[in-house]
């Protein structure tokens, strides 16, 4: 997918983001009478927006992100005290460099992200991707212990 291409998807994205917004003011109008049923739609409507912008967030980063794993990632065991050790995610991230993380077709984009709410989305949603590879490669060492001492 090309750069062009890309930055459309996303400002369609936007766009019906956008539509769902408005049409979630329609309603929060103040209106004299508010009945049960006025809530329940209301409160699905924004609970259907809060669905579809998850979904479009992650969606996004599932492609931007989708070929890059944590091979080089370290964990070990301290032979003295038997901890794990390894680098915590904000050690990590201070090490890394972002372009080789994310797919080379959306550098461009990520790089020139304007909103806050996304980046700091990204940067969450890498937040648990490494703690579940450092999570998996815990249980690895935990499983080799366990068979090397049966």
């Amino acid at each position: 997918m090309n750069k062009k291409a890309l930055v459309n998807e996303i400002l369609d994205l936007y766009d019906t983001i956008d539509n769902y917004k408005n049409e979630l003011k329609k309603y929060k109008a103040p209106t004299q009478i508010l009945n049960i049923v006025n809530v329940e739609e209301q409160n699905n409507k924004e609970n259907e927006f809060k669905k579809l912008d998850s979904m479009a967030k992650k969606m996004l980063f599932d492609k931007m992100m989708n070929s890059w794993n944590l091979r080089d990632l370290k964990v070990e065991v301290e032979e003295d005290s038997g901890e794990f050790n390894f680098l915590t995610f904000e050690q990590f991230y201070k090490t890394i460099d972002m372009s080789r993380v994310i797919n080379s077709g959306y550098n461009y984009l990520f790089e020139n992200l304007t909103h806050n709410e996304l980046k700091e989305y990204f940067k969450n949603e890498f937040m648990e991707y490494y703690k579940k590879q450092v999570d998996d490669k815990k249980m690895e060492i935990v499983r080799s212990a366990k068979n090397e001492n049966n």
